[in-house]
């Protein structure tokens, strides 16, 4: 009698069971001081699921561990690639960048740690250190602390990491780790994506202040940049924006509407 073939479930489950023996194994070879089979179970946990925020950050530890810090920094930056906005996978990248004497990297992703509510004290210690090495364009702690902070909410992974990327990347705002204390919340819609001509994604997103002013916008991963923001009082009907467009034109918003946005 043929067996029933496995439905789709039950494979995925079967799938999480496995990474996460090889990653309880990574994480007790990594403990035992055996960094080679830490690798080894590692790889093989992201052979299983390379989106594994988890599998990277052993796979980090492990190559640290055998003294490839540019390995394992490539490590930790595809984790935070997945999971843009954790502080601590941030902060980890500024300091291997630091002992790389990549300084402009160091920067960057001090800047992240700190938008993401890493402690302001560290990372102040870390732009210190940078300037002691001749680095310009460093701003003050307090000065990022004051910028206007835009939350991402709610949707599927792919459009709210890709605005918690633009967000980050944006020097005119910050990521808010908390969304109750954000100037704007962005949530994107829970729908499925609407498909566009040629299969473009298209997802609704509705930006909110602590004051009750909202925003209809529309997010595509695909589409090229739109044109000029809106003249402040407009209502045009929303056209779909890449992640940094549209988080330009919620940055120009913001001021334009409420001058005194956190």
């Amino acid at each position: 009698m043929q067996e029933a073939a496995a439905t789709p479930a039950a494979t995925a489950a079967q799938a999480a069971g496995a990474l996460e023996q090889r990653l309880q194994r990574a994480q007790a070879a990594l403990a035992a001081g055996d960094a080679y089979e830490a690798l080894l179970q590692a790889e093989a946990a992201l052979a299983i699921d390379e989106a594994s925020v988890a599998a990277h950050v052993v796979h980090a530890g492990a190559l640290e561990a055998l003294g490839d810090a540019l390995g394992a920094r490539t490590s930790l930056s595809r984790a935070a690639e997945l999971e843009p906005g954790r502080a601590r996978l941030h902060w980890a990248i500024a300091v291997s960048s630091l002992s790389l004497a990549d300084f402009p990297a160091a920067l960057r992703e001090g800047r992240y740690a700190l938008e993401a509510g890493f402690e302001p004290a560290q990372v102040r210690r870390l732009f210190d250190a940078l300037a002691d090495q001749g680095v310009a364009g460093i701003p003050a702690v307090e000065e990022v602390l004051a910028l206007p902070s835009i939350a991402v909410r709610g949707g599927a992974a792919e459009p709210e990491r890709a605005l918690q990327r633009a967000i980050l990347a944006l020097p005119e705002v910050r990521l808010a780790p908390d969304p109750a204390a954000a100037s704007c919340l962005l949530e994107v819609g829970a729908d499925a994506p609407v498909r566009g001509d040629g299969g473009v994604r298209v997802w609704r997103v509705r930006a909110t202040t602590p004051s009750g002013r909202t925003r209809a916008l529309a997010l595509s991963l695909t589409a090229p940049a739109a044109g000029p923001p809106a003249a402040a009082g407009s209502r045009p009907a929303p056209t779909a924006m890449n992640p940094r467009r549209l988080v330009q034109e919620v940055a120009q918003w913001l001021v334009s509407t409420s001058p005194r946005a956190r």
